[in-house]
């Protein structure tokens, strides 16, 4: 458990920086600049407000592929696994390569990731999604490797009241509610999106509930105080994978079940309280402390024996930071982050295993895993930008943190059951590791230099570094014979340069990116989680935005990339250095053609994904496929708008994720049907 003590300093911590606190002049042009800056020295690709009120997602893999360097497979329900400027990565510590910010702060503890976690945030009424590819700047330490998903909760706007109801096929339903108001001094808001699906799939369908709600003050002339609260439930019937080669391609099997008894449960809390001020005339302090709590339950319906996990988290923390303008050409930003949780996780398997010899024996009923794990995190950092001249921007940033896990096996350790008693075969499968604490300090930093070419060109250099710490299901659940996981924390190198240009009417970016990964996390062919892997990625981006008449916009963004392995590794006696990443699509990208015309909007979507392989040995491939969405919008008074969603318009048959395994052979999430969608909103 979280002790009294660290909980106790912390909350100290907090309350006690609002003494430092003093009147100050006003100065709201630097405040938007200073505000601005936590973006400004990392590459980012925003979502607006405006596209993802258009797209009106269910899942948040509708809005990420406007990200150029974002790929996401859609699981059954809200599942999902990402990749920015990587594979679509997985295994028990993937979600580590990615932070996953709501409103600033990190959705779950550092080192206690899960791969789904993007269904925490209330993304489907945010102001903006941004993502920023690459390893993070300063301000982001452990798990901001890959890069960065930051979401903006609804902003807050003077008498605001907004009612949607949208209706789909397969007994889809959502609603969505915002109230606002800003008044003299303060300022509130409330936001709730529910959702009901009964699933495309057999035995497939979810609610969702989620809710975020913020209130505001204007202390004085130069301080700012605001709460908030995000939550969300999910309760959903899980489909499993199809089995068979181009399986996605027959009909009765796309929306058939094979574990209609699997299941996932999951809710999460976050509260936090912002504090802002003026210090003085160039200096302005912000401290957030933040509570977070998250629970889940699932069914490993992907396990033989199928076992029940249930983990959860509750956690506490602050940031901090004093942005202080030094010269008129020098910014320089500082602080310290603090953070602690406890977790929990259990695996048990209900029923014996009933299948081949060595499984029965290996697979015991009963408990599998039975711990907790205390996670400590202090980090301190700068970040500085420097106007050499009119021309040229010099950016760098500095960060080190300490991580530490207090592991505490609750039940006996070793490849025993339960009971104590030994599995044939050698031993049973899981092997739980002895009481132990594990740490690791590690530095992470950038240095850019931009240069604006004309006063609508700009072109940046980049060199950064990041890493990720294991996550504790990598270094505390283990397997077989292995009894210490002795990791190293992920280590990645970047290269990058980038162009922009912007007029009124159009804005072109390109970047060139180069990377290195080192000491990469995986398990080997004796199910060992061992570190030493070496992985390199490559690619270009881009994004163009341009009005091409009154009425008709283009936008279009994409990627072409090559992600390899680059240590010597033996899969069955072959060596895969130079191989392929598996499930890595070398292209994808995606085309906006909006025609709006007086009280009308009409919208075609088109996207693809390139081929990929699917296994390391680069033997079996997926070939990719397009899709092509319509959506128009009506706008028939001043209150009232009319949207008709036409998605996979063609009726495509694809895979949202494929897959191979020398256990199964192919294997697929298979992607939605055609579907309609119609929604009427109101607001005033």
């Amino acid at each position: 458990m979280v002790h009294l003590r660290k909980i106790s300093i912390l909350l100290l911590a907090a309350f006690s920086s609002f003494s430092y606190a003093e009147e100050a002049k006003e100065n709201d042009e630097r405040r938007i600049v200073v505000r601005q800056k936590q973006l400004t020295s990392t590459t980012n690709d925003q979502i607006p407000v405006e596209a993802i009120t258009e797209i009106s997602h269910d899942h948040i893999q509708e809005v990420l592929h406007l990200s150029p360097s974002t790929t996401m497979q859609r699981g059954s329900g809200q599942e999902s696994l990402l990749a920015i400027r990587s594979p679509v990565l997985t295994g028990a510590g993937a979600c580590g390569a990615f932070l996953v910010l709501e409103d600033d702060i990190p959705v779950r503890p550092a080192g206690l990731c899960n791969i789904n976690q993007l269904f925490d945030v209330h993304s489907e009424q945010a102001s903006s999604i941004d993502i920023l590819a690459g390893p993070g700047n300063s301000f982001f330490g452990s798990n901001a490797m890959h890069g960065v998903v930051s979401v903006k909760s609804a902003e807050i706007k003077p008498d605001q009241l907004m009612l949607g109801v949208k209706l789909g096929e397969e007994d889809n339903y959502q609603t969505r509610i915002r109230i606002s108001d800003q008044l003299a001094n303060t300022g509130y808001l409330l936001a709730l999106t529910v959702k009901d699906d009964a699933g495309f799939r057999k035995n497939s369908g979810l609610e969702e509930q989620k809710l975020t709600a913020r209130y505001q003050w204007e202390l004085d002339a130069s301080s700012e105080l605001s709460i908030g609260l995000t939550a969300s439930e999910l309760r959903q019937e899980t489909a499993g994978y199809i089995i068979g080669e181009d399986a996605y391609l027959d009909e009765d099997a796309r929306k058939s079940n094979g574990n209609p008894e699997a299941y996932r449960n999951s809710s999460s809390y976050r509260w936090w309280l912002r504090y802002s001020s003026w210090i003085d005339d160039n200096k302005e302090l912000l401290i957030t402390p933040y509570m977070r709590r998250s629970e889940m339950s699932f069914l490993m319906h992907f396990l033989p024996g199928q076992p029940v996990e249930t983990n959860e988290q509750t956690s506490l923390g602050i940031q901090s930071a004093i942005y202080h303008d030094v010269t008129r050409n020098w910014l320089l930003s500082y602080g310290i982050d603090v953070e602690v949780a406890d977790g929990e996780l259990v695996q048990y398997q209900p029923e014996a295993y009933v299948g081949s010899a060595f499984l029965e024996a290996t697979l015991p009923q009963g408990y599998h895993y039975d711990y907790a794990v205390d996670v400590s995190q202090l980090a301190v950092y700068a970040d500085s930008q420097y106007q050499l001249e009119d021309d040229w921007l010099l950016s760098m940033g500095l960060r080190f943190e300490r991580l530490e896990y207090d592991y505490d096996n609750r039940m006996n350790s070793g490849r025993v059951t339960d009971t104590g008693a030994t599995c044939g075969f050698g031993g049973c499968r899981y092997s739980r590791p002895e009481d132990r604490t594990d740490s690791f300090t590690e530095p992470n930093w950038f240095v850019q230099l931009s240069h604006d070419l004309s006063e609508y060109q700009q072109i940046s250099f980049k060199i950064s570094e990041g890493y990720r710490a294991p996550q504790a299901t990598e270094l505390y659940r283990l397997q077989r014979e292995q009894v210490i996981a002795d990791l190293d924390a992920e280590s990645i190198f970047n290269k990058e340069i980038s162009y922009k240009y912007q007029l009124d009417m159009a804005y072109i970016s390109l970047s060139f990116y180069g990377m290195k990964k080192t000491d990469v996390i995986f398990r080997d062919s004796n199910f060992f989680t061992i570190s030493g892997g070496e992985t390199h990625h490559q690619g270009i981006e881009w994004q163009v935005n341009m009005a091409l008449t009154e009425h008709l916009q283009l936008s279009a963004q994409g990627s072409l990339s090559e992600h390899e392995y680059g240590d010597i590794r033996l899969i069955d006696g072959v060596d895969i250095q130079g191989n392929q990443v598996d499930t890595a699509p070398r292209q994808t990208g995606s085309i906006q053609l909006r025609y709006l015309y007086q009280d009308h909007q009409i919208s075609l979507d088109y996207q693809t994904v390139g081929d990929y392989y699917l296994d390391i040995e680069n033997v079996h491939k997926y070939g990719g496929h397009q899709l092509l969405n319509l959506r128009w919008t009506c706008k028939l008074d001043a209150n009232w708008q009319f949207r008709l969603h036409a998605l996979n318009l063609l009726n495509e048959a694809y895979a949202e994720r494929a897959d191979f395994t020398g256990f199964s052979g192919y294997r697929y999430f298979p992607g939605l049907d055609r579907r309609f969608q119609l929604e009427v909103r109101w607001h005033q």
